[in-house]
């Protein structure tokens, strides 16, 4: 079930889907890649230094397969894994959490050497591990960091070179906890040629209710992985299509995604994935390359817009009296629903802020003509409402959904060159009065720099 892949081998991988060519020249590359590296290298110290079998296992291993970063790391340790992240934390500064995984405790390592999961093989050798524990093929890849051994298992090379995501075994079988039905998704994104194998898709959205037990933490973890890939448009699709969207707002989300009473026959209507995608990727062609702070909360935006979009079709249901209540209530679930899932106190409360900010400029935008100087005048009122961090994320999602509804669904250039001006007019005016403030000596460089950030 497992093989050496030797040292010398030439891979050249073809992605039958897509038609895509990937070529790895030779083996030496990958690990002479996986030996350069400084991550690696303090873990096989501490390895010799202790007598401890160490091996990396699983994704970083298929990253580096596909020409992707190594992380995050997943190392099975022989011995006490605890006592051995203890030991790597105390050497190369970071911090050390753990948790409890049916009878395993992970340790998990966040510092200078970045993000690493430290293992305990239960007293298997790196074969037995790797037959018991692997649920996907594709990461069932080993490295030995002493002996310098590259071991693949359960077909794993075969199913990279046809560029598919196979389960190991069926998804009810007691191998796979809910947590993977997201991480196939999740997997998929981390190449453009990569898929789905369509039985573990079939698999997967026969068995997509097994989800609401699934860990809110890990679910937040995953979702925000398949938002911050640059195919995030591909991953809502797939969640999608194998019904773990409409599971995440009916478990994790409710009242959120869909409004109840509120909102009719909104609750019954699916989820509108095209109306996100459009507006995701206006957003993506109003940021300019060169504005760090709107590409730095590009996830961000990206959040708000799939938190908000069956939101808007409420409002044909309301009464002018009844927007504000609504958007109170709106913020309200956000902030109590997100927080299950994502562990920043502060950036929960972002996304409420920028949320409600967004659809109340939609709001105000309905009641007019909405034309270019009504949206000038919606952004200035919600940067005033807002203020200038989260008034002008949420300005950015109203001149999106203003240039798609106005076109229809497709953007025209006439609008998008409107609606840039005056988010550059804005973020100009911004940035100048954060200079004089801290030239007037109102705000401090140091102050000045975390404001922007």
């Amino acid at each position: 079930m497992f093989s050496q892949i030797e040292a010398h081998s030439t891979l050249t991988f073809y992605f039958s889907h897509s038609g895509k060519v990937l070529s790895v020249p030779s083996l030496h590359q990958v690990l002479d890649n996986l030996n350069s590296n400084h991550t690696i290298k303090v873990v096989r110290e501490l390895s010799a230094k202790q007598s401890v079998s160490v091996h990396l296992v699983g994704e970083a291993l298929s990253n580096l397969l596909l020409g992707t970063n190594p992380r995050p790391y997943h190392f099975v340790v022989a011995g006490d894994a605890t006592n051995f992240a203890t030991s790597l934390a105390e050497q190369a500064l970071g911090h050390l959490t753990e948790k409890v995984a049916g009878e395993i405790t992970i340790s998990r390592y966040f510092g200078e050497l970045g993000e690493l999961y430290f293992i305990p093989s239960g007293g298997l050798n790196i074969g037995e591990y790797m037959e018991r524990k692997s649920s996907f093929t594709i990461d069932s890849l080993a490295f030995d960091l002493l002996s310098d051994e590259f071991l693949a298992f359960h077909n794993a090379l075969a199913d990279i070179q046809a560029g598919l995501i196979r389960l190991v075994s069926p998804i009810s079988s007691s191998r796979h906890g809910p947590d993977n039905l997201l991480r196939a998704v999740s997997l998929a994104l981390s190449h453009p040629a990569l898929t789905i194998e369509r039985q573990t898709f079939l698999d997967i959205k026969a068995n997509n209710s097994r989800l609401a037990k699934a860990d809110p933490a890990y679910v937040g973890h995953e979702l925000s992985r398949i938002l911050g890939s640059q195919e995030y448009c591909r991953g809502i699709e797939l969640l999608n299509e194998l019904g773990l969207l409409t599971e995440i707002f009916n478990s994790f989300l409710p009242g959120v995604g869909s409004n109840g009473e509120e909102c009719g026959e909104v609750e019954r209507l699916s989820y509108p994935v095209e109306v996100f995608m459009m507006v995701s990727k206006t957003v993506d062609d109003l940021i300019p390359p060169t504005d760090d702070f709107l590409k730095r909360n590009a996830y961000l935006l990206r959040e708000v817009t799939l938190l908000s979009q069956q939101s808007k079709h409420c409002f044909l249901h309301m009464s002018p009296a009844e927007i504000k209540p609504f958007l109170r209530l709106k913020g309200e679930q956000i902030e109590r629903q997100l927080g299950r899932l994502v562990g920043s106190v502060a950036h929960v409360f972002r996304v409420r802020m920028v949320t409600v900010g967004y659809l109340n400029g939609i709001v105000a935008l309905t009641r007019q003509s909405s034309g270019v100087k009504e949206l000038q005048r919606v952004l200035e009122q919600t940067i005033g409402d807002f203020g200038a961090f989260k008034g002008l994320l949420s300005s950015v999602l109203i001149c999106a959904d203003w240039i798609t509804s106005r076109g229809g669904g497709v953007a025209d250039l006439g609008d998008m060159q409107a609606a840039r001006e005056i988010l550059g007019g804005m973020t100009d005016r911004l940035a100048r009065r954060r200079a004089a403030a801290t030239d007037a000596g109102y705000l401090p460089s140091t102050e000045a720099a975390a404001h922007t950030a």
